[in-house]
């Protein structure tokens, strides 16, 4: 019946922007800020999650970055080190946009926490969330800004 109460239907949706810089060159998994805690309205719903990476690379030799993206401290996306946020040869530098998506379903009504993570592959090599490709925190040569943002859809 057209019109009828099926799934499928965006029930509402989560973001969070994080303008702000960060940088790491840990080796290990770091936070980036994008961080948002919710409450599934049903177990059946499912959600839609697009992470979007403002990254700069400023290091003056070859490094590589992965990112995962985590619900509450189990990591649902990543291949391995994670998904590939960028890998670049020496003196490359500049910015990086970086995107990455995955439908979720929790099976909850408990609160949630999504978050994303990223790691340095080479150290002490930096990378920067937010930051203008010359690495001086100049918004005229082109900041950028992460987001994530969360559809819950109905199951």
């Amino acid at each position: 019946e057209f019109g009828a109460d099926t799934g499928g239907k965006i029930l509402k949706i989560y973001n969070h922007t994080v303008s702000s810089n960060i940088s790491t060159n840990s080796t290990s998994y770091q936070d980036t800020g994008l961080t948002i805690t919710l409450t599934p309205s049903s177990a059946s719903n499912d959600f839609l999650i697009l992470a979007d990476l403002g990254v700069t690379r400023h290091a003056s030799t070859s490094a590589s970055m992965f990112v995962q993206i985590m619900r509450d401290s189990t990591a649902v996306v990543a291949h391995g080190g994670g998904y590939m946020g960028y890998s670049g040869n020496t003196n490359d530098r500049g910015f990086y946009p970086s995107f990455f998506h995955h439908l979720d379903v929790p099976n909850s009504t408990s609160s949630i926490t999504y978050k994303v993570q990223a790691v340095n592959r080479y150290s002490p090599h930096q990378w920067a969330y937010n930051r203008s490709h010359d690495g001086a925190n100049n918004a005229s040569q082109g900041q950028g800004v992460s987001t994530l943002t969360l559809l819950e859809i109905k199951g």
